[in-house]
């Protein structure tokens, strides 16, 4: 065996010292985003800690009708409230609290008003991320709300650490190079956006590992010859469908690996047969009892409100909303929200970052056509069963997402893509992009590509943090009356005080409550990890 490949092998399996490095740099980043964004900004942030504040007290799962503790209803009222969102009648949001005066802001900050009756928004979730933390939910219990939502925010982060390995192996299987893996890897922890969403407490941060996991087995079961791969698959699909509802995009995962099986080995069809249906049982009997329920509850699958809403549409209605919905929009949506948003606050970037972004995903999508091209021509089709499988995946998802917009189209009439849901498969996005980048450039320079592609990403992050959400929590800008931001100037801090202001200003409504310094040394750490990657990343694009 060539030397080369007996490293390939060797890599595929020890676990490399730089995949430490690389999770450690993904904790120190995340870590300062947990800190950052200020308390209830990410996505329902408040309804995920409501859920698994009530199983923690209650022993149970929640029902939609319920109320949510009236400590989080007043937290939400006292907080100023991310510009999208629908706050209480007695709560501001974070523009409207910034142009207080001084005087008026110290005031409300003593005299902080009560919270609403407000309910169990997000009790359609499926409950496995819920069950998970109210456990360490119940060690914290006497810390105030601000400080246990740090709690949740850190402990999620570090769940969804373990995305990592499994990017690393998904990748292995795609790219089978240990530079090609690594690139990979460095890429997801280079993304903004990625931190944006899961710097918050959401079933996000289990369902992105369990994804994951989902499209790993599903490699390995493809070339099995046992049954105990297909038996991990189905336990992965089900506990990815008790993660999060849109992990039932992925469940034609599992028919896919068994064909694949079934082509490459013939001599292993009556395993194939016998492991898929397994898996399949495996999956039902984890996640099978609450799809039935919710079914039956709501008359839909995932028990969105929407779906369920959308369910009882008439079907010439749906067919003539197939061809008004302007789809171009919505994809255009999806995308952008996908590259960066900064949460609620729905801050974003000027359009041409974005396209920079978006070209380089639409030459790793030719690089793939090109490469399905080719297997279809010359029908060698040996080794292609990974790549297939996490395009797949890719794929899969992104048809769910492009239906769940024409469910909020039919129940809303609003057109938009929502892009965060499409990290749940990001462990795969990497991959797929190195099959695409090889076929256009070659093994040696698509790892070379990818590795420039996250400098590109690490880039904006220091842009976005720093010259868009920082100046914006900290009340230095604003929205205009159009909804979007006014660009930050550098005379805007010599009016709010000077840099030293800022730290302050950023603590005032951060979880880490009002202390400057935990807020400070996160950034420390997070600009070391940042220099640290950054270096890494250099290296990666001259080999």
């Amino acid at each position: 065996m060539p030397s080369s490949s007996r490293g390939n092998t060797a890599s595929a399996r020890a676990f490399p010292p730089w995949l430490t490095t690389a999770i450690l740099l993904f904790l120190a980043r995340g870590t300062f985003y947990c800190f950052l964004q200020p308390l209830w900004e990410g996505y329902d942030e408040w309804a995920h800690v409501a859920f698994i504040h009530a199983i923690a007290t209650t022993g149970h799962l929640p029902a939609r009708a319920d109320p949510i503790p009236s400590e989080i209803a007043d937290s939400l009222a006292a907080t100023p409230e991310p510009y999208s969102a629908e706050p209480p009648p007695q709560s501001l949001t974070r523009d409207q609290f910034w142009r207080l005066t001084d005087a008026e802001r110290a005031d409300r900050l003593q005299h902080p008003p009560r919270g609403g009756s407000l309910f169990q928004y997000e009790a359609q979730q499926p409950p496995l991320y819920y069950v998970l933390l109210a456990l360490p939910y119940r060690v914290v219990w006497g810390l105030p709300v601000s400080a246990r939502v740090l709690f949740l925010r850190l402990l999620s982060l570090a769940l969804a650490a373990l995305v990592l390995p499994l990017a690393w192996r998904i990748a292995l299987g795609v790219f089978p190079t240990d530079a090609g893996a690594r690139s990979a890897v460095l890429l997801l922890v280079a993304m903004p956006g990625l931190f944006v969403d899961l710097a918050r407490v959401a079933n996000d941060s289990l369902a992105i590992v369990c994804c994951a996991a989902v499209i790993f087995c599903a490699q390995q079961a493809a070339g099995a010859c046992t049954l105990r791969p297909w038996l991990w698959l189905g336990a992965a699909l089900g506990a990815a469908l008790l993660a999060k509802a849109y992990a039932l995009a992925l469940v034609p995962m599992l028919p896919l690996a068994a064909a694949i099986a079934w082509i490459r080995r013939p001599s292993s069809r009556h395993t194939t047969r016998q492991g898929s249906l397994a898996a399949f049982a495996v999956a039902m009997l984890i996640a099978g009892w609450w799809y039935l329920q919710t079914w039956w509850i709501t008359g839909s699958l995932s028990g969105e409100q929407l779906q369920a809403a959308a369910a009882g549409i008439p079907f010439a209605q749906k067919w003539s909303a197939l061809f008004a919905l302007p789809w171009r929009s919505v994809i255009d949506s999806a995308a952008y929200t996908h590259i960066w948003l900064s949460g609620w606050s729905f801050l974003s970037l000027r359009s041409w970052m974005y396209r920079v972004f978006e070209a380089a995903a639409l030459l790793a999508a030719i690089g793939i056509i090109l490469r399905a091209r080719r297997i279809l021509r010359t029908g060698k089709v040996l080794g292609t069963g990974r790549i297939f499988l996490a395009s797949s995946a890719c794929l899969l998802l992104a048809i769910g997402l492009l239906f769940h917009s024409f469910e909020i189209f039919l129940a809303k009439g609003i057109a938009a893509g929502i892009g965060w849901y499409f990290y749940a498969i990001a462990a795969a996005e990497p991959a797929v992009a190195l099959a695409g980048y090889a076929a256009i450039f070659g093994p040696r320079a698509a790892s070379r590509a990818i590795a420039n592609v996250a400098l590109l990403f690490l880039a904006l992050d220091l842009y976005t943090v720093h010259l868009i959400q920082a100046p914006y929590y900290a009340g230095l800008t604003a929205h205009a009356t159009t909804g979007s931001i006014r660009a930050f100037h550098w005379s805007d801090l010599a009016q709010a005080g000077g840099l030293t202001s800022i730290v302050p200003r950023l603590a005032a409504f951060s979880p880490s409550g009002p202390s400057p310094l935990a807020l400070a040394l996160s950034w420390t750490a997070y600009a070391a990890a940042t220099i640290i990657l950054g270096i890494m990343l250099f290296r990666r694009t001259g080999k």
